[in-house]
């Protein structure tokens, strides 16, 4: 199948989002083709480079202390597109050029309302083509799927699990079958029938997923203060005030040998890249593998540096914090 990829604003504009090169790759190995459209980065890059005046943002829009009140705001998000709707016609015209089978949403809190729209948008135009929503909006632990089907009546199927892991599977399913399969994880319409499974999501084993696929993006377009790289997922911890412990059955910290490899494959790839971002919720969740990781990393010198998050430990001493 033919897969768009679509990142609405508002997001960071520092780099790729991580999720589409992740599961752009899984797709590719599968045999699909894919396509990235990050309307983020444009719509950041539009405002910069016309010093277009058309409505409510700007190019501070994006900073942390704006994004809430800018974007999480249903009539503010349609005055944007509105203002920019030419542009966003044009994406539209080349997903169609593309000959897309089914666009895939990436959507966070802070994209949320802008992809309901973009999504409306679609199926105005082109009212078979399928809509997919994922990504950290669609968890459980912030909507339920049902209800979110409810609301945004443009969407034919929600994940709410590892998108890397299932959805070869389901788009090659739905290819074969015309409709999607029955699959814990996700919630599917099909021909006005709901398909919707209670049975537990299945979760990536981090240790199997692809390295992320950079190239589906033009990089130029970014900032570039880093490149994501995941390193673990789920937390260790169970604080009442965070989700993470609930969007993630179990902790797991990815196979230090095989992040060192990645960030290495992304150097060769990317050689003017020389700073990653360790994507995780808490780095400290496991220190021996957390320590590997230093110490494999040392060893390889690859001349680059790193960030990430990480809970306070007393397992967090002076000697493995200078390794760090």
């Amino acid at each position: 199948m033919k897969v768009a990829f679509v990142q609405c604003p508002a997001w960071v504009i520092y780099s790729p989002p991580y999720a589409p090169a992740l599961i752009g790759a899984a797709l590719q190995k599968s045999g699909h083709i894919v396509k990235c459209y990050d309307l983020n980065i444009g719509l950041y890059n539009k405002l910069q480079n016309e010093n277009a005046v058309l409505c409510s943002i700007d190019q501070y829009s994006w900073e942390h202390d704006r994004i809430e009140t800018d974007w999480v705001n249903e009539k503010n998000t349609f005055e944007i597109f509105s203002a920019f709707k030419s542009y966003f016609e044009e994406i539209l015209k080349d997903i169609n050029l593309f000959g897309a089978d089914i666009v895939c949403f990436t959507v966070q809190r802070t994209s949320a309302y802008f992809s309901m729209i973009f999504a409306n948008f679609i199926k105005q135009n082109h009212p078979v083509l399928k809509i997919l929503w994922g990504g950290p909006f669609c968890f459980k632990s912030c909507i339920k799927p049902e209800f979110l089907a409810a609301k945004v009546s443009e969407i034919d199927g929600i994940c709410y699990s590892d998108g890397d892991k299932s959805l070869p599977f389901v788009l090659s399913y739905l290819e074969k079958n015309s409709v999607f399969p029955a699959i814990p994880g996700y919630y599917f319409r099909n021909h006005e029938t709901e398909i919707y499974s209670d049975h537990p999501a299945t979760f990536s084993e981090l240790d199997n997923i692809p390295f992320a696929d950079y190239t589906l993006f033009e990089l130029d377009k970014y900032s570039i203060f880093f490149l994501p790289v995941l390193i673990s997922r789920g937390c260790i911890n169970r604080c009442s005030f965070c989700n993470e412990y609930t969007d993630w059955i179990r902790y797991q910290f990815r196979d230090p040998t095989i992040v060192v490899e990645e960030l290495a494959y992304q150097k060769s790839i990317h050689p003017t890249i020389t700073a990653f971002w360790l994507s995780c919720s808490n780095l400290a969740g496991n220190i021996p593998k957390l320590k590997q990781f230093c110490e494999l990393l040392t060893q390889k010198n690859l001349h680059i540096s790193w960030d990430s998050q990480l809970s306070i430990s007393t397992a967090l001493n002076p000697d493995l914090l200078k390794l760090m």
